[in-house]
């Protein structure tokens, strides 16, 4: 697929990561050379990662979520900069691939981001699982971008 044909871009967002501003940016840098249609920033909630919750005391895929992460990426990019993506904000509650691959198939998506670190231990297996599930089920392309701290 060329870089023409990416109409629709999913971003699955993971905002606690340390690295968030970097991986934000580079998307953002991506976005501006394949101006795509429509842009989709998602923020999987994990109950089996132990993710926290993003608002405190809220039930997730509400409208409050979807403000707070909004709130949250306008403070490392510039909501102006998204918007002329046509960029849509959700959040979700579930297992992260499941859900990934879920609204890749839903909102027909042609690139997805993912970020990829490098881990060790148990947190090593649980995201490998993660990456290698959402590589394998979607049929879109997948655009990973190294988190590694510098």
């Amino acid at each position: 697929m060329s870089n023409m044909e990416y109409k629709k871009v999913l971003v699955a967002l993971d905002i606690e990561n340390e690295n968030i501003e970097k991986f934000l940016k580079k998307i953002m840098s991506m976005c501006e050379l394949i101006n795509p249609e429509e842009t989709y920033i998602a923020y999987i909630n994990s109950p089996l990662a132990g993710t926290p919750s993003m608002v405190a005391g809220s039930i997730h895929d509400k409208k409050e979520d979807v403000l707070d992460l909004k709130m949250k990426v306008a403070k490392i990019i510039p909501e102006e900069i998204f918007h002329k993506f046509n960029t849509t904000y959700i959040v979700k509650t579930g297992d992260t691939d499941k859900e990934i691959v879920k609204l890749v198939k839903e909102l027909e998506i042609d690139l997805l981001f993912l970020g990829k670190k490098l881990r060790t231990g148990l947190e090593s297996i649980f995201h490998l699982k993660v990456e290698h599930k959402v590589l394998k089920d979607v049929k879109c392309d997948v655009f990973l971008i190294d988190l590694t701290s510098e």
